[in-house]
């Protein structure tokens, strides 16, 4: 019998799992449900239906069923780092860590803007190593009462974001507290996950993660510290994109004069959704497919909630579809 850390055991297992996910038909059929309920009958037609119990209830609400997409995604996500141990354990660990990062990153935002603990909560992605419920927690208070609260994980990102608060307390820089996460998790990850193809998604995603952050510096003085080394950019065409000069970009990364910020990050989440499937396809050894499939797995819950949103707000068709596409 295959053992766990063998990725040939592990991809196998994931390849089943991508079956289950939904079809553009199966969408298709959710879009054009008549109303709310309709929406609910289909989807407990899906994988999804053992984690539709209480949001099909007769009294169940709106929230009843975001509560019901994140134990989806909180269960799969755990499945797929149940399946390995050892070396293939770490390496999956350390992809998952990428919604740590993401969390971690929407936790500092939300409590810097004072914003309510449960629209914080709302934000946060069930995915990644980090125990949900601490982050969950850590949303009701400030940064301060967060770090607090998040000691008691040892996870590995835990001691980078604790010394970028307090960095920021000090300076009142959001963007440099989120680019000393980048700096530790992409320090991490080179480190564990091996192989070219893999190493090929990290250098464009640090490359997008300096578009991102080059676009949000636009029309200021460019700043050194703010780039973030590993990607084919270097620091000199980091600071050419602060000044607006898209010809600093690689050739695969075509971006129109004036894109805005949002413009960017769609831009960016769709490319690494094109390069993460080139991953799968010729990492049959490595942990590209399971990297594919939780990309994949967070943008259906994700367009679940909005068509759920659609359906019991009573949006058209064509209302629905525009949001969809946005």
């Amino acid at each position: 019998m295959p053992l766990p850390d063998d990725f040939g055991y592990i991809n196998a297992r994931i390849r089943v799992m991508r079956t289950r996910l939904l079809t553009e038909r199966q969408e298709q059929d959710l879009v054009a449900a008549a109303n709310y309920v309709e929406f609910l009958r289909l989807l407990t037609e899906t994988d999804l239906a053992a984690d539709l119990t209480r949001a099909t209830a007769p009294a169940a609400a709106l929230g009843d069923l975001d509560q019901a997409l994140s134990r989806h995604l909180q269960r799969l996500g755990a499945k797929v780092l149940g399946l390995s141990q050892g070396d293939a354990r770490e390496q999956l660990a350390a992809l998952v860590a990428r919604w740590d990062l993401l969390n971690l990153k929407t936790l500092a935002r939300g409590l810097l803007a004072g914003r309510p603990a449960q629209e914080i909560r709302s934000q946060l992605v069930p995915l990644g190593t980090l125990r949900f419920s601490l982050l969950e927690a850590a949303a009701g208070g400030d940064l301060d009462g967060a770090l607090q609260t998040l000691s008691l994980s040892r996870h590995p990102l835990l001691k980078v974001f604790a010394e970028a608060v307090r960095a920021q307390i000090g300076s009142g820089e959001l963007l440099a507290l989120e680019v000393a996460l980048d700096q530790g998790y992409y320090q991490q990850v080179r480190r564990l996950v091996r192989g070219q193809t893999m190493a090929r998604f990290w250098r464009l995603e640090i490359d997008l993660r300096n578009l991102i952050t080059a676009t949000e510096l636009r029309g200021q003085p460019p700043e050194p510290r703010f780039y973030l080394p590993g990607g084919r950019l270097g620091e000199a065409d980091f600071l050419r994109l602060c000044a607006g000069d898209l010809a600093a970009l690689p050739a695969d990364l075509d971006l129109p004069e004036g894109a805005t910020l949002v413009q960017v990050q769609a831009m960016a989440r769709q490319r690494l959704a094109e390069e993460a499937a080139q991953v799968a396809s010729s990492d049959s050894d490595g942990p590209g497919i399971a990297l594919d499939y939780l990309l994949r797995l967070e943008i259906q819950v994700a367009r679940l909630r909005l068509i759920a949103r659609g359906k019991f707000y009573q949006l058209s068709q064509e209302q629905l579809a525009e949001v969809l596409r946005g």
